[in-house]
């Protein structure tokens, strides 16, 4: 069912869902069913509102006012700035993983509650653990790649960004596996339906996808489908 939100200017909806620049043709809409559904997966992580979040955050962590005038003013990299930082990044991926990505039935109040919920052995929330193992990083990791790189708004800003890239790769290649398993002429089925309708990863011929395993196969469309993100998120209108 086609979205009932309008799309943004320049881009259309097709028959599956999937959106795509207005002037990319139909090569989109002969996509499979199931690469249309793997498409859709970025659009429905949100991870710009994520990284949008994470710099946001920091940024009003950062403001000051003097004579009514706001400046942003980085800190220093104290250890007690870092942690404080660390803390917050993890809190803001784990406020968008169970509340702005579409988990049904997350209402507020449950998210409140299994905050609270804690493992007596570790202490950990929850909430916590669950973030940790979906985002790969704990607030003790990012702390050792602030020290490492400093601490400023371009490398909050690009920390987060390449957690969350990291994490639709990820959700991706697992979204792809549980849906094929190991079956593997569905994936190259959905391979050549990607090189035929969107002309990519034509480095490889059915031939050459013929002898491969499941992990390589699977590997191979992760590859084919990032090349497909970038051709279908060009905005360019064109004949």
């Amino acid at each position: 069912m086609v979205d009932t939100i309008p799309p943004p200017a320049g881009m259309r909806y097709t028959p599956g869902g999937l959106l795509v620049p207005t002037g990319y043709g139909d090569a989109a809409d002969r996509l499979s069913a199931d690469n249309q559904k793997f498409f859709k997966l970025k659009r429905d992580l949100n991870l710009g509102s994520l990284t949008g979040a994470i710099t946001a955050r920091y940024l009003r962590s950062i403001e000051t006012t003097r004579d009514g005038v706001v400046y942003y003013e980085d800190p220093e990299a104290s250890p007690e700035q870092i942690k404080r930082v660390s803390e917050e990044m993890m809190e803001e991926f784990a406020l968008h993983f169970h509340r702005r990505m579409p988990l049904e039935g997350m209402t507020a109040d449950l998210y409140e509650q299994l905050k609270r919920v804690r493992d007596p052995a570790s202490g950990e929330s929850y909430v916590q653990t669950i973030t940790k193992s979906k985002f790969g990083v704990d607030a003790p990791g990012l702390e050792r790649v602030f020290k490492k790189n400093g601490l400023n708004r371009d490398v909050v800003a690009g920390i987060g960004g390449n957690i969350a890239n990291q994490f639709f790769e990820r959700t991706l290649t697992e979204t792809i596996r549980s849906t094929y398993r190991e079956d593997g002429d569905r994936y190259r089925t959905g391979i050549v339906d990607m090189q035929q309708a969107l002309s990519v990863g034509l480095d490889k011929t059915p031939e050459e996808l013929a002898p491969l395993g499941v992990d390589q196969l699977l590997g191979e469309y992760v590859g084919i489908m990032k090349e497909g993100f970038q051709k279908l998120e060009r905005r360019t209108v064109g004949p």
